[in-house]
């Protein structure tokens, strides 16, 4: 019997540490998300909007000068898609060669115009 109450409370102990832990981490990620307010990386979208998102695969065309205006004009006039997440995979570039940042970035502020 004795041993059965030892298992139970280290059980206990256990499950008491790991729910502080959690909490603890769920603060610190509330402290991160509102230290971001009003900095040009504030959340858009309000915590009562769930996002719709879509996957966009970028190919050769999308790096051409302004490449991603076709989409992101079609998405914002015909899709309620008010996130969408970019890919190179499958493409010949990285997310991390200078150029590849530089276009990504003027989608983003594009497509934020657009209200995606």
């Amino acid at each position: 019997m004795r041993n059965g109450l030892k298992i139970n409370f280290i059980s206990f102990a256990a499950m008491l540490l790991l729910c502080s832990v959690m909490l603890k981490a769920q603060k610190k990620e509330q402290e991160i998300l509102y230290s971001n307010e009003g900095s040009d990386i504030s959340k858009s979208i309000s915590d009562d909007v769930l996002p719709v998102m879509a996957s966009w695969f970028w190919g050769k065309d999308e790096f051409d000068a302004d490449g991603y205006k076709a989409y992101i004009d079609a998405v914002s006039k015909h899709a309620p898609y008010n996130l969408i997440v970019q890919s190179t995979r499958g493409y010949l570039k990285e997310v991390t060669d200078f150029s590849v940042y530089q276009q990504i970035k003027s989608a983003v502020k594009y497509a934020k115009k657009k209200g995606i």
